[in-house]
């Protein structure tokens, strides 16, 4: 699946698909005020929720430009997703 810039309304119904790949053009990526790549809240909240169903992210270029910095960026998403464990465990942990 390809993420354009124009999201559908309908784009939660594609959460019950089997969806192996997701291809992120680096036209989608805007900079921010330190002049780094980043996600607008629409896509960057996509992004987020295809984590959790474990699908792998294909950073894609027209003239082969290095995707380093795009790839950062989808790894600091990475690393704001709640552990799972941390989620499946949170009324169980012993507080002592």
């Amino acid at each position: 699946m390809e993420i354009s810039e124009d999201l559908p309304e309908s784009i939660n119904r594609w959460f019950g698909e089997n969806i192996r790949a997701v291809s992120l053009p680096i036209d989608l990526f805007v900079l921010n005020h330190k002049n780094k790549p980043v996600l607008i809240k629409a896509h960057h909240d996509l992004i987020s929720k295809l984590i959790a169903f474990k699908i792998n992210f294909i950073i894609t270029s027209q003239n082969n430009e290095d995707v380093s910095e795009y790839r950062d960026y989808l790894c600091y998403i990475f690393s704001k997703q709640p552990k799972v464990f941390n989620i499946f465990a949170f009324g169980i942990v012993n507080f002592l």
